[in-house]
């Protein structure tokens, strides 16, 4: 008997222990277990329709009480709640946030694309606006200036002037008689001795066909030449000195050069001069030349 009364004692004290629990449960979890047996319908499966309790039909949920936790819900998620102290620190500070918005507030620059040369951009403008290109604005301005530029006409050509000439010619008889020709030149600065230096290079061929000659000696040559109060001062080489035609070959030289000289009008006389000095008489024969010749000291 006492060994039935402890095992009667042990299994009464399993079912109060066991009570005990179910009742700390329920209450601590009362309302959790009202819903769930009014949610799954626990007394109408098990015991029969119309079985369920008045109280637990008439249970409302209640929403749980906050324990100081914000429960985050991402996305049909919950999120672990989050206590109030790591919301806080997940807060920036007032100097974050200003640095934050400084560095919003600054322009990022941008790179531009390589821009084009100067001139391809002016060429593509110029094509664009159908306006010239600075080649073409160049092309004009010099074609402006060059049609701008005074024309200077080429100052014209000297006219020629006509030279008297004296040459001789020598009759059938020996009778000594002057001949003038007209030589044209443009030699404005010096006429008279280009004058005198034509007569000393003698007749042209045409000349000498119509019988022309100078008897002037071969091989003189004019040194210098000018003019003074209507004299013409001649300054010959030594060779004008000797004559093969005797005194009418000495005559007739001064009379050509006298002739010749006179044919200006500046001039009225003929002084001779001999290698620069001045001499009373030319040749063996004694011809006066001390004194200036004019065209009436010869017949």
């Amino acid at each position: 008997m006492s060994n039935k009364n402890k095992k009667s004692g042990i299994i009464f004290a399993a079912w109060t222990v066991g009570a005990l629990i179910v009742l700390i449960a329920f209450l601590v979890n009362g309302n959790k277990i009202i819903s769930n047996l009014k949610t799954t319908d626990f007394f109408e499966r098990v015991f029969g329709q119309g079985t369920t309790p008045e109280f637990v039909k008439n249970h409302k949920d209640e929403k749980p009480k906050s324990n100081g936790l914000l429960e985050i819900e991402i996305e049909g998620e919950k999120q672990p709640a989050k206590t109030l102290d790591e919301i806080k620190e997940n807060i920036p500070s007032s100097e974050e946030t200003a640095k934050s918005q400084e560095t919003q507030t600054q322009i990022t620059p941008v790179t531009p694309p390589p821009s084009e040369s100067y001139e391809q951009q002016n060429k593509d403008s110029n094509i664009k606006e159908n306006k010239p290109s600075i080649e073409e604005i160049t092309e004009e301005s010099k074609t402006v200036s060059e049609t701008q530029k005074p024309v200077i006409n080429p100052p014209p050509a000297p006219k020629p002037i006509n030279l008297h000439i004296y040459y001789v010619v020598i009759d059938s008889d020996g009778s000594i008689t002057r001949k003038e020709s007209l030589r044209s030149t443009t030699k404005r600065d010096a006429p008279l001795t280009a004058a005198i230096e034509l007569l000393l290079a003698g007749p042209t061929v045409q000349e000498r066909n119509s019988n022309y000659m100078t008897l002037i000696p071969s091989g003189t040559k004019l040194l210098n030449a000018y003019i003074k109060n209507g004299v013409a001062v001649l300054n010959f080489s030594e060779a004008f000195e000797y004559n093969t035609y005797g005194v009418e070959g000495y005559l007739g030289q001064l009379m050509q050069i006298v002739y010749t000289a006179t044919s200006f009008s500046t001039v009225e006389s003929v002084q001779f001069l001999i290698e620069g000095q001045k001499k009373d008489y030319l040749g063996s024969e004694g011809v006066w030349i001390g004194s200036p010749l004019a065209r009436t000291s010869f017949k």
